[in-house]
């Protein structure tokens, strides 16, 4: 994860100074790179991030993505000691217009969170029904991965058009693991989910982030 986030801060850095050395986009044409900053990754209380993004102009419509977000918080379970986590959420997107105002994209995703523990633990779990109970510290550990289909729209905040700002949401599936790290047999209830069986659930995509364009 550490790695993930050394080479997302030189592909910034490296392209800023290119940025600088080039110039400023023309009038009107839209920066070949984008980074990105989700403001709500923030404000969810189940599984709070700091995400930080980029997007790569492949032509005058047509992008890829990229998202890399960092879960530190979280309400998902009672009583936790700590979370720790990570989100990866690449996608190609399509604008409808050369002048890249409105979108929509296909966006794929893979979360993976744990959550760390004191309580009772259900062991040699039979389709999640316990033998019997043990009190002890543990790992609760959630996956997800599943694609969205969204759309949004792009605004200026500044003159040089560099600034700016970005909304969207959509709708998908997704597809829920979960477990207990480095103990197959033992199982922990949350919200009646099955703990090693997937368990499919719609998703309401949606987000609002910042945007620098760079050349």
């Amino acid at each position: 994860m550490t790695r993930c986030w050394t080479i997302l801060f030189l592909l910034i850095t490296a392209s800023s100074l290119k940025a600088q050395r080039t110039g400023m986009p023309g009038k009107g044409m839209p920066a070949g790179y984008a980074f990105r900053f989700n403001i709500l990754g923030l404000a969810d209380i189940m599984d709070g991030n700091l995400s930080l993004g980029m997007e790569r102009r492949l032509g005058s419509r047509l992008s890829v993505t990229t998202d890399l977000s960092m879960v530190f918080y979280s309400v998902y379970l009672p009583q936790i000691r700590s979370t720790m986590g990570y989100i990866i959420k690449p996608a190609i997107r399509y604008y409808t217009t050369t002048k890249r105002r409105t979108f929509v994209e296909a966006a794929f995703f893979y979360k993976r969170v744990g959550y760390k523990k004191a309580d009772w633990l259900g062991k040699d779990c039979v389709n999640d029904v316990p033998a019997y109970e043990e009190f002890q510290r543990f790992v609760f550990r959630k996956q997800v991965t599943g694609v969205n289909i969204q759309a949004g729209i792009q605004r200026d905040l500044t003159k040089n058009k560099l600034l700016g700002i970005e909304m969207y949401a959509g709708i998908g599936i997704r597809f829920k693991w979960q477990d207990i790290r480095n103990d197959p047999m033992a199982c922990y209830q949350v919200l009646n989910q099955p703990n090693r069986m997937p368990y499919i659930a719609p998703g309401i995509p949606h987000g609002l982030r910042f945007i620098y364009r760079i050349l």
